[in-house]
C-alpha cells in the first residue's frame, strides 16, 4: 500500500484491479470521502446508492444496466423513460412502482387505464370518449352515497341522447327501470317516482307539460294499493288526466 496526501494526475489514471464492489468499502477503488467528477461517468455494471441520489441535470441509464437506489431519488429536472414495454398488470411495464405514488400535477395517458381496486375521485371527472362500465354479465355498477346534483346527458342531434337498457337473456324477463323510495315516514298517496316531460313555451320559459307518476295510494301492510298517475298541462294548469 502507498499512502499519499494529494494525488494530482494530469494524464489518465488506470486502475487495473477488477474487484467488484458490493458495499462502500469494497471494490477496485474505495473512496472514504466524497467524490467530485467534472465530466461524464460511464458505469458498466450495477449502480447502487444507499443514500440519497440527487440528479440536477440529465441522467441516462442504458437498457443493459441496472440502477438501484436504496434511499430517496430526487430529480429536479424532467425524467424520461424511453422503454416502450406495455403494462398488462401491476408488475409489468416500463415503470413499476412497488408502493404508492403521489402526483401533484396532471397525468396524461396515451393508453388504457386498468385499476385492480377502488378509484376515488375528489374533484370533477371528465370523460370525453366512450365509457364502458363492467366487462361481464354479473358485474354490478354501484353508486354509494349521495348524488348531490342532477345527472345531465346533453346532445344536439335528433333523437339523442338515448337511454338504452339492453337485455340479452333467453328467459321471459326483460330490463327494469326501478324507482324505489325509502322514507322513514311513509304515508298514503306518497309519490314514489316520476317521469317528467319538459319543454319551452313561446315565452322561452321551461315548463313541465306532462308527467307519469308512481303512487302508493295505501300503505297498510297486506292491503297495499298503488296507482300510475298521468298528469298533463291543460290551460296552463297541471291536472291529473288518468
Amino acid at each position: 500500500n502507498t499512502s499519499v496526501g494529494t494525488l494530482d494526475a494530469s494524464g489518465q489514471a488506470n486502475f487495473n484491479a477488477t474487484t467488484g464492489a458490493t458495499s462502500t468499502t469494497s471494490g477496485a477503488v474505495v473512496v472514504d470521502g466524497g467524490m467530485g467528477v467534472a465530466e461524464n461517468v460511464h458505469i458498466g455494471g450495477t449502480t447502487t446508492s444507499t443514500g440519497q441520489l440527487s440528479v440536477n441535470g440529465n441522467f441516462t441509464a442504458s437498457a443493459a444496466g441496472v440502477v438501484t437506489v436504496g434511499s430517496t431519488l430526487d430529480v429536479t429536472g424532467v425524467t424520461n423513460l424511453n422503454n416502450t414495454t406495455s403494462s398488462t398488470s401491476n408488475t409489468t411495464g416500463a415503470l413499476i412502482v412497488d408502493g404508492g405514488m403521489g402526483l401533484a400535477e396532471n397525468l396524461h395517458m396515451g393508453g388504457a387505464l386498468d385499476v385492480d381496486t377502488t378509484v376515488t375521485v375528489a374533484g370533477t371527472t371528465t370523460l370525453n370518449g366512450a365509457v364502458v362500465l363492467g366487462d361481464a354479465a354479473g358485474d354490478a355498477i354501484t353508486v354509494n352515497g349521495t348524488i348531490g346534483s342532477d345527472i345531465l346527458m346533453s346532445q344536439s342531434g335528433g333523437s339523442k341522447p338515448q337511454l338504452k337498457m339492453l337485455n340479452t337473456n333467453a328467459d321471459q324477463y326483460g330490463a327494469e327501470l326501478l324507482f324505489q323510495k325509502e322514507s322513514g315516514s311513509a304515508a298514503d298517496n306518497d309519490d314514489l317516482g316520476a317521469i317528467t316531460f319538459k319543454g319551452k313555451d313561446d315565452g322561452g320559459n321551461v315548463h313541465g307539460f306532462a308527467q307519469i307518476k308512481g303512487r302508493s295510494v295505501a300503505i297498510a301492510n297486506g292491503s297495499e294499493d298503488g296507482a300510475i298517475v298521468f298528469q298533463a298541462t291543460g290551460g296552463g294548469t297541471d291536472v291529473e288526466v288518468l
